[in-house]
């Protein structure tokens, strides 16, 4: 008796990534070629980097920021753009979608990547990385209104925190690039010893260090590097996840390589 072929592993797995090339090259319903069949953007203008996915406790609504120039198609001017879901799949954009502007003197040149976080408040609080001219790197907060967080809590218009700069490179002991001090995320405290020192805390990408940083949604203060990466010229996005009741911590590392220039690694 002949056993029945089955088709390899390699051949599922390449009918598969074929599978998935085809549907996102296929040409959507407008006309559009090369265009995703789903996907989450702007009308128009160049976007990049989601930033803080956040459900909201209080109305169960998903909410979604990412990088947005509201001028133009090209990378720049960098603002916060807001989309938001009940349900992962349909995604509504208010009638004003751009949540915060890159219009102080500490965010010039952007409003860069960040993430939306529950103070020690329950309140959302948006950290992010704001830019000065000449690519001066800190971290600054922005919290929705009062009425409107006691109100419908759309979350669709962020107020800049009158304390900005909340962070910057004076309070990194040892930092040497104030252009890679970027990214802020939250921690967690561990809540088998109840540590508070992680508690609402941004990671940052730093050089040399991954710093960790305790805020209350109004202040910052350096404790220790938690990673370090001696031969990376610099970290990127770093985000901490769980999974199997273990906490994980992603860091892409950017390293110097004589031949290619920049490599990147996730680490």
């Amino acid at each position: 008796m002949i056993a029945p072929s089955f088709p390899s592993r390699r051949l599922i797995l390449l009918l598969v990534a074929v599978a998935m090339m085809a549907a996102a090259v296929t040409v959507a319903m407008d006309g559009v070629p090369y265009e995703p069949i789903y996907h989450i953007r702007p009308p128009k203008n160049w976007v990049n980097d989601p930033n803080g996915p956040y459900r909201d406790p209080v109305t169960g609504k998903v909410h979604l920021y990412m990088q947005y120039n509201p001028n133009g198609p090209l990378w720049g001017d960098i603002a916060w753009y807001h989309v938001t879901s009940e349900d992962y799949v349909k995604w509504t954009r208010p009638e004003s979608p751009v949540a915060v502007w890159a219009d102080r003197w500490y965010d010039k040149w952007g409003a860069y990547s960040g993430t939306m976080m529950n103070n020690n408040y329950s309140e959302p609080v948006m950290v992010y990385t704001c830019t000065e001219p000449e690519n001066i790197q800190r971290q600054c907060i922005a919290n929705p209104p009062k009425s409107d967080l006691h109100g419908k809590r759309t979350l669709d218009t962020l107020v800049k925190s009158p304390l900005n700069v909340i962070m910057s490179e004076d309070m990194i002991p040892g930092i040497v690039a104030t252009e890679n001090f970027r990214d802020p995320t939250e921690w967690w405290q561990d809540p088998a010893s109840g540590r508070q020192q992680c508690a609402g805390t941004p990671l940052h990408s730093t050089t040399p260090p991954l710093t960790c940083s305790r805020t209350d949604g109004h202040a910052h203060r350096h404790t220790e590097p938690v990673a370090t990466g001696a031969t990376a010229r610099r970290g990127e996005a770093p985000r901490q996840s769980r999974m199997n009741l273990r906490r994980y911590l992603k860091q892409s590392f950017i390293c110097t390589d004589q031949v290619e220039g920049l490599t990147s690694w996730n680490c």
